[in-house]
């Protein structure tokens, strides 16, 4: 509604996370990105390793509660995701 300046832009573009199938798929990309699993994965003894599972689901539903991450659905089962502390 109206125009945006260059600003308004910039700040959308920086907090714009993208287009998910779901939060639990971005908080695996994020585990995954940043190292975690393959940390965890280290330390876990192989015959382990099977039975090591990461609440991947209970990690991205903390993103959203804890203000980390705000999820907006679209119609076509996904969704947007924005860095909600930009």
């Amino acid at each position: 509604h109206g125009k945006l300046d260059e600003r308004e832009i910039d700040k959308f573009e920086d907090a714009y996370l993208g287009e998910w199938r779901s939060v639990e798929e971005y908080a695996d990309h994020i585990l995954d990105d940043l190292g975690y699993v393959e940390q965890i994965m280290k330390h876990v003894p192989e015959h382990l390793r099977h039975y090591v599972t990461i609440d991947s689901s209970g990690f991205g539903r903390d993103l959203i509660l804890g203000g980390d991450v705000y999820a907006s659905d679209t119609t076509n089962d996904t969704v947007h995701l924005f860095d909600a502390r930009e």
